[in-house]
């Protein structure tokens, strides 16, 4: 289950979230199971965050960090991580764990997934 905290500061949007990141950069980041469908989330940083179980489905994420971030199932659920339908261009997916995650329809170019895991993808 998601950071209640981290995800209100979240959805204040990019810009409130990012120099929260700055500002705590020792926080463990726990988006797991987070309902992002439909966000800005261009940009973002969500390097070393785990979003299992997350759903970006139609986000825009054009630019977002999610270097060394864990993705796919959450811990005891059927729940993937979801990107359906949304824009990945340039999204940055470095040194993560990238199970079982649906990229169906989404819009994506230049991603980066330099030593990164990849099992069950979609």
């Amino acid at each position: 289950m998601a950071n209640k905290e981290q995800l209100a500061i979240l959805k204040q949007g990019v810009a409130a979230w990012n120099k929260w990141r700055e500002e705590n950069p020792d926080a463990k980041i726990d988006l797991r199971g987070a309902k992002l469908d439909g966000l800005d989330l261009s940009g973002a940083n969500f390097r070393k965050a785990d979003i299992r179980g997350a759903n970006f489905r139609n986000a825009m994420l054009v630019g977002a960090n999610f270097n060394e971030s864990i993705l796919g199932i959450e811990t005891g659920t059927v729940n993937v991580t979801d990107f359906t339908c949304s824009e990945l261009t340039g999204v940055i997916f470095d040194n993560g764990f990238v199970e079982h995650v649906s990229y169906l329809f989404s819009g994506y170019r230049d991603i980066r997934f330099s030593y990164s895991i990849l099992n069950y993808t979609s």
